[in-house]
């Protein structure tokens, strides 16, 4: 993580994918709109998978004019403790794997429909720090380091 980031790193997955409310009436696919610097509020919902399992998600909304637009990816489900820490926060995008040159960080994107991470930029709360701790691990990995 850059030194100079102000807040703590979420991760972002299922850009590249219309499943789990990632389309709408306007985009086949709303996570394809995903660039630098969009601002996104994460909103627990609950959604359908293609086998009608019902699950909650932690949704990664795109948000602009300061309203909440489109559903353009969620969190993963294995930082399912820190959902409470993450509703009706702000975060800015800060990195989108598929735009890497590493081919480790394409792959590990592809693998996941499309990753991005996101940057919390609203207050900072009691242990927001244990999210880089996880989005690190998260990052090296796909790097190969």
């Amino acid at each position: 993580m850059n030194d100079n980031t102000i807040g703590s790193l979420v991760p972002i997955y299922g850009i590249a994918s219309p499943d789990l409310g990632c389309s709408c009436e306007h985009h086949a696919i709303c996570g394809s709109l995903v660039h630098i610097d969009m601002l996104v509020r994460f909103k627990k919902r609950v959604v359908y998978s293609e086998n009608n399992d019902c699950k909650t998600i932690m949704a990664a909304v795109w948000v602009t004019e300061g309203a909440n637009r489109c559903v353009i990816g969620h969190v993963p489900e294995n930082l399912s403790e820190y959902f409470h820490r993450l509703e009706g926060r702000i975060a800015q995008v800060y990195t989108i794997y598929h735009l890497s040159k590493d081919s480790n960080r394409m792959a590990f994107s592809k693998k996941n429909d499309g990753v991005c991470h996101a940057i919390l930029v609203d207050k900072a709360i009691a242990c927001d720090e244990l999210l880089d701790d996880l989005v690190e691990s998260i990052a090296s990995t796909s790097d190969g380091e």
